[in-house]
C-alpha cells in the first residue's frame, strides 16, 4: 500500500530516504529552508568564482552507497579529484597519497544535490517550524503558518537539537537527539587578486586556527584561475563564534600566510560562512531513530560516520526501517 511521506531536511540523507522511498511507490514531499536542495553538501558562488564551503570532497567505500550514486547520479555529476595532497604536522607539510579516491561533485558539490532531487518532490525556503497530529495524519507548519501534508510518516534530517525541538512532545527521540553535539565551522572563501595558490591542493591541517585549506581550481569542472577554501578548526571556530566576520578573516588570513609561508594580497572575491552545524563531534553511534508508534524518524550524517557516505547509509536505514514499518 503506498504511503504519504514527509521529510524535512533536503541534505543527502533526505534526498536518500526520498528517492529509495519514491522509488518503492510512495509519495514523498521534501521541505528545506535553504534556497536549493544539498545540505552542507554545497557550493557557493561568487562572481562566476566558485567555492565548496561545506565537505571539500567524499568517499566511497560502501558498494551499495557506489550502486546508489550509479543509479541516482549521471556520471559527468562526479569526478575523482587527482589533486595534490598534505597535511601540515608540528609546522611542516608533509605530502601525503590517499588511500582511497576522493570524489567531488562537478562543476561544484552542490551538483550531488541537485542531481538527488531530480524526479523528488522538493520544496525549498520553507522553514518547519512544529508538528502537528491528527488521528491518523501529521502536518508540517512553517513559520509562516502554510501548512503540509497531510502525511502517513514524517522524517526529520535536521541537526539534532532542532530535530529534537521538532520532535518535542511527540516523540521519545527528543530526548536522545538533545545531547548530541555538533560542531561549529568557519569556511572562509578568497579568489587572491595575484593569483597567489597553496603549495598543494588539500591540506588537512594539524594546527590551532586551520582545519582544511584546498585549491578549488585543481578540481575537475571549476574555472583556472586560484580560488582557496579555508576551514577552521572546530574547537577554535566554537570559540569565536560570535566574533565580527572582519576578525574571524583576519585571523585565518594570518593564520594561513604563517602556516604556508605564503602571502595572499588582496581578495578579489571574498565570503565568511559560518556553520553552525558542522559536523558531529560523536555521532550517534546507529544509522537512525525510528519511533514506530508515533510514525516519526530522524537520520543524518550526525547520526552515522559524519560524512556524506554516512548521510546515505543514515537515510537509507531510515526508509528500508520504515517500510518494515509499515509492512
Amino acid at each position: 500500500m503506498a504511503r504519504r511521506f514527509g521529510i524535512i531536511g533536503a541534505g543527502i540523507a533526505g534526498l536518500t530516504a526520498a528517492r529509495l522511498l519514491r522509488d518503492r511507490g510512495h509519495a514523498v514531499l521534501v521541505l528545506d529552508k535553504g534556497r536549493r536542495p544539498g545540505g552542507r553538501a554545497s557550493t557557493r558562488a561568487i562572481e562566476g568564482v566558485s567555492f565548496d564551503h561545506g565537505p571539500p570532497w567524499f568517499a566511497i567505500t560502501d558498494p551499495a552507497f557506489r550502486s546508489f550514486l550509479d543509479a541516482s547520479v549521471a556520471s559527468p555529476c562526479l569526478a575523482a579529484w587527482h589533486g595534490r595532497f598534505a597535511r601540515l604536522e608540528s609546522g611542516r607539510l608533509i605530502p601525503e597519497t590517499p588511500e582511497i579516491p576522493r570524489f567531488v561533485g562537478v562543476p561544484g558539490m552542490g551538483a550531488i544535490g541537485r542531481a538527488l532531487a531530480e524526479g523528488v518532490d522538493v520544496r525549498v525556503s520553507v522553514h518547519a517550524d512544529r508538528l502537528e497530529r491528527s488521528a491518523d495524519a501529521w502536518t508540517v507548519l512553517d513559520r509562516d503558518g502554510a501548512s503540509f501534508g497531510p502525511f502517513d510518516a514524517v522524517i526529520v534530517t535536521a541537526p539534532p537539537a532542532q530535530a529534537a525541538s521538532l520532535l518535542r512532545g511527540h516523540s521519545s527521540m527528543a530526548a536522545t537527539l538533545e545531547p548530541v553535539p555538533m560542531a561549529v565551522c568557519f569556511s572562509w572563501m578568497i579568489a587572491p587578486e595575484g593569483g597567489t595558490v597553496l603549495p598543494f591542493d588539500g591540506i588537512r591541517c594539524d594546527h590551532p586556527v586551520l582545519r582544511w585549506a584546498s585549491n578549488e581550481q585543481s578540481k575537475l569542472g571549476r574555472a583556472a584561475s586560484p580560488a582557496l577554501v579555508v576551514q577552521a578548526d572546530h574547537a577554535w571556530s566554537g570559540a569565536h563564534r560570535d566574533r565580527k566576520p572582519s576578525e574571524i578573516v583576519g585571523h585565518l588570513r594570518s593564520a594561513v600566510e604563517e602556516a604556508f609561508a605564503l602571502r595572499l594580497g588582496p581578495a578579489r572575491v571574498e565570503s565568511l560562512h559560518r556553520w553552525l552545524f558542522a559536523q558531529s563531534i560523536e555521532p550517534l553511534g546507529r544509522p537512525c531513530l525510528i519511533d514506530a508508534d508515533a510514525r516519526l524518524a530522524a537520520c543524518g550524517d550526525w547520526a552515522w560516520g559524519g560524512s556524506i557516505e554516512g548521510a546515505f547509509q543514515s537515510g537509507s536505514a531510515c526508509a528500508r526501517a520504515l517500510i518494515e514499518a509499515f509492512a
